[in-house]
């Protein structure tokens, strides 16, 4: 497979920037951020939105769910249960944003919400019969969606755009942390229930992104 139809020559073909792009570099270079930065971040930026806008209309053609919604689905599936401060700060969610969705799933009957046995103040959360099902087909359907976005680049390249991408997370993380960005857990640990294996440790990977 190559060549203009979506094989590994497409990851080759020059993408000119238009002249409201241009004028947009030009307009930031005023104040003072070179050109190469600017685009790194704006191509950045683009490409995320364009990903979380077709997995979210993936996940609403699938399971009539947002895609933040599956993924605290997702989520379940690696721990058996958990808490909505818990996966707000796992997922990089807010906290009315992890409500709303877990109103959502219980409402399908994917989840259920009950007070902890040995603190009535908290909350646990955890997957039904149902939702470990939807999970299954949300899985399918970002399986999909993923393999056809990464279409036409190689291994290597999809090994380099991971590490400049994680690269990048990792040096900003701790200048958005003290800024009060989310999330409000380290990168690499997920707030995952103790037990005596991981007592004392961070508990594990971030997950479910």
């Amino acid at each position: 497979m190559g060549g203009a139809d979506g094989g590994p020559d497409r990851t080759k073909r020059e993408f000119p920037r238009s002249r409201l792009e241009e004028r947009a570099a030009a307009w930031v270079a005023e104040g003072g951020l070179e050109a190469e930065t600017f685009f790194a971040a704006y191509d950045l930026n683009s490409a995320g939105q364009l990903l979380l806008s077709a997995l979210n209309q993936a996940m609403q053609k699938a399971l009539g769910l947002t895609y933040e919604a599956w993924r605290i689905l997702w989520l379940l599936e690696l721990v058996p249960t958990s808490e909505p401060r818990r996966l707000a700060h796992t997922l990089w969610l807010s906290r009315p944003a992890v409500t709303a969705s877990l109103n959502r799933l219980e409402e399908l009957g994917y989840i259920t919400r009950q007070r902890a046995a040995n603190d009535r103040r908290l909350v646990v959360v955890e997957a039904t019969a149902a939702g470990r099902e939807a999970a299954e087909r949300g899985r399918t359907a970002y399986v999909e969606l993923v393999r056809q976005f990464f279409e036409g680049f190689s291994e290597e390249e999809r090994a380099e755009l991971s590490r400049l991408a994680r690269a990048f997370w990792r040096l900003n993380y701790e200048a958005a942390r003290r800024a009060g960005m989310e999330p409000k857990v380290r990168p690499a640990v997920v707030a995952l229930p103790q037990d005596k294996r991981t007592e004392g440790t961070d508990g594990g990977e971030q997950a479910g992104g």
